[in-house]
């Protein structure tokens, strides 16, 4: 049996006195497909950066096998002025810690000193794995061919040679995924944390394909939990200071723990029943006087289960971390959006190209779409945000409408938490904001008077979160909701949603989310919208095939011919695409066919 890639022994981390995991032993086999997951905080991406040797723990030991590692960041570093084909043929950059780590291993190896003592070989042993780590992280990646990646996720050559700080959100995150795995080679470590961020469906369902073809160990962190479904082969959750490993994919994962969660309610109501008898019998013991050894073990046994139950508090609070529910108005007609014929350009550049939909009331509808087909345009058209150059959009008069916005540009910078909260309901007290804060995992204590300029992308979503649901509307139009959010928080929005009753438009390139939550999906390609009716899995082969035949059939000439619709001629050896309203519409093309003029190319 090969030795394992990882090996890990009760490690333990820990940030400004809060433990983010203690006593960690496992091991990770050759081959395997890890995904961490937690609570945002909980430490998930601490342990990948020390699982792949990018940062120390505090105590344990980690034994990492000598392999190359090759880590995705979700932060990636641009230099100013670099091209795409620069940051693919530059070497790695090595982390910061490393390199700090790696010069105080230098000063320590080169005293005398330590050589005297017991311990100096696991100094050394270190020293030798962070400087491997180094030259894999800064080694030139121009000797791989990354050529067949980039098509893949969608560059072009022309693509290379522009200013990658100009790319878009996603456009980034595919350009460092194809430095990433175009220099991974069987049997390396591919560490990835949170890859589908800002990806579309397409660009994630072909790093699913990618990661279930590698030969080689992958770690990952992600929060999306169709992904993790079709990739991950164990789960690590990195919550409430412990790791716990579970075997299969993440729903595997959450009917274990969903089970390890009821024992822990029993165990806990169990810890309650035996307190409350304890207590029982001492108030008998004091009804009859009797203080002897019994009052003393009683009293011994009722201090017991109380350490037991401090230790458990209530393990399905704790995994709900905040409540949501949208409050909703009823009052609406039966058509609450009408968009006709709706167009708008950018300078040149066609978005929308007489855009169509129709939302009744209570409808639940997803709008899908690849990145830059403009989907967030046609939401802030909707919403006022920015004008149409045409068409027409109606709204019901008895529509009241909320949109939730991605860019969080319903908040103010300036203004506090507290100011926030009464931006959405004035009629709120102060007790009534401490508690909506709290519910919400803030500190109600510390963040009332914290300004949204000073909060992290999650908590930026979850204050929007809540602003939306202080609003009663019949009209709900939500613009990613679950970017940021941890997966346990994610589940807490698709149960809100599930118990809406208005109408609801979500965009979203999360599939679990828009099969959990919409029974009509628009897609949104080319400047038009087509609408399915089902969810996103049960339409996806629908559009994918309309998509395919408006994309056309190649065909090669045998014969010259002038297709005289088009105007255009053709020689024997032409290559030529034609769609099938193009072949149906076109007598010259239907007759080349049937004479054999042209013959589809194999």
């Amino acid at each position: 049996m090969a030795a394992p890639i990882i090996l890990a022994e009760r490690l333990a981390k820990g940030y400004g006195g809060k433990t983010l995991f203690d006593e960690g032993t496992f091991q990770i086999e050759v081959g395997e497909h890890v995904a961490l997951v937690g609570p945002n905080g909980a430490g998930k991406s601490t342990l990948l950066r020390v699982l792949a040797g990018r940062e120390k723990t505090d105590y344990g030991t980690l034994k990492l096998a000598p392999v190359r590692t090759h880590w995705f960041d979700q932060h990636p570093n641009i230099p100013p002025g670099a091209t795409a084909r620069d940051l693919m043929a530059a070497p790695g950059s090595a982390p910061p810690a490393l390199l700090a780590e790696f010069e105080e291993l230098e000063g320590r190896i080169s005293d005398p000193a330590l050589y005297e003592n017991h311990g100096y070989e696991a100094v050394l042993e270190r020293y030798a794995e962070v400087e491997r780590e180094i030259k894999n992280a800064t080694k030139p990646s121009a000797d791989h061919d990354a050529s067949g990646v980039l098509a893949q996720l969608g560059f072009t050559d022309a693509d290379l040679d522009q200013k990658a700080e100009s790319f878009s959100g996603g456009e980034k995150t595919r350009l460092f995924l194809a430095r990433t795995l175009a220099a991974a080679r069987s049997g390396d470590l591919v560490v990835l944390d949170e890859p589908t961020n800002h990806l579309d469906v397409d660009s994630i369902e072909w790093l699913e394909e990618w990661i279930n073809a590698f030969d080689g160990t992958v770690l990952v962190v992600a929060h999306d939990r169709a992904f993790l479904d079709n990739v991950a082969q164990r789960v690590f959750e990195v919550s409430g200071g412990r790791i716990t490993c579970y075997k299969g994919n993440y729903e595997d994962y959450v009917q274990a723990r969903d089970e390890d969660l009821e024992r822990a309610r029993r165990d806990h109501a169990k810890a309650q029943e035996k307190m409350q008898a304890a207590k029982d019998i001492i108030l008998q013991f004091r009804q009859q006087k009797r203080f002897d050894g019994q009052y003393a073990s009683k009293m011994k046994a009722l201090d017991k289960y109380a350490a037991a139950l401090d230790r458990t508090p209530d393990p399905v609070l704790q995994k709900l971390g905040f409540g949501l529910q949208f409050d909703g108005v009823e009052k609406s007609g039966l058509e609450v959006l009408r968009i006709a014929g709706l167009e708008k350009s950018y300078g040149d550049q066609m978005v929308l190209k007489g855009a169509d939909l129709e939302l009744l009331k209570g409808e639940r509808v997803g709008l899908v779409g690849g990145n830059g087909e403009g989907k967030s345009t046609l939401l802030k058209i909707l919403t006022g945000r920015i004008q149409k150059d045409a068409g027409d959009v109606r709204v019901a008069p008895g529509a009241k409408s909320m949109f939730f916005s991605q860019e969080h540009d319903d908040l103010r910078l300036e203004r506090t938490l507290k100011e926030e909260v009464l931006d959405a309901r004035s009629t709120l007290d102060e007790r009534d904001v401490k508690a909506l804060l709290g519910r919400f995992r803030f500190n109600p204590d510390v963040d009332m008077t914290r300004t949204v300029s000073t909060l992290s992308g999650g908590e930026r979503q979850r204050m929007m979160l809540l602003k939306c649901i202080l609003k009663p509307s019949n009209l709900l139009i939500l613009d990613e909701p679950t970017n940021h959010l941890d997966l346990w928080a994610r589940d807490v929005v698709i149960h809100a949603l599930n118990s809406y009753h208005g109408t609801l438009l979500v965009v979203s390139h999360d599939r679990f989310l828009l099969d959990s939550v919409t029974d009509k999906t628009s897609v949104l390609a080319g400047g038009h919208i087509t609408t399915y009716q089902g969810s996103f899995t049960e339409t996806r082969h629908l559009f994918a095939k309309r998509q395919a035949a408006a994309a056309g059939q190649s065909y090669v000439v045998r014969k010259k011919f002038t297709d005289w619709t088009s105007q255009k001629k053709f020689a024997p050896g032409d290559v030529a695409n034609f769609s099938e309203s193009q072949i149906r519409d076109s007598v010259t093309l239907r007759n080349a066919l049937a004479m054999g003029w042209m013959e589809k190319a194999t």
